[in-house]
């Protein structure tokens, strides 16, 4: 059953503050690669037709199928890197990012 079920029936009476604490919480855990399209005080952006993605779903999936990379955190750099390009031919402020807490290289 889904937390959103479960709030629903009333079993689970959770605020937002504990949402956010235990995201955060489980972000920070150890063994991850998160990418992001922005943070809580920028937005993401959706591509042009030719894209058929948001932007760094775009060039996260360049990475993977034009540039051929093997390994997730390359591929994460890329994507932040493009979205960035992208964003300064638009004149608008994008914060892409990643975090490595996985250990080694993560193999796609």
């Amino acid at each position: 059953m889904l937390i959103s079920n479960f709030l629903k029936e009333g079993i689970l009476n959770l605020t937002g503050d504990m949402i956010m604490l235990n995201m955060a919480t489980d972000l920070n855990s150890g063994g991850r690669v998160i990418a992001v399209a922005s943070n809580k005080t920028s937005y993401s952006y959706d591509g042009d037709a030719s894209m058929k993605n948001g932007v760094f779903t775009y060039y996260q999936m360049q990475g993977f199928d034009v540039e051929d990379y093997i390994y997730l955190e390359p591929d994460c750099q890329f994507a932040c890197d493009q979205m960035i390009k992208w964003a300064k031919s638009y004149r608008i402020r994008v914060v892409p990012s990643y975090t490595d807490s996985y250990i080694g290289d993560f193999n796609l």
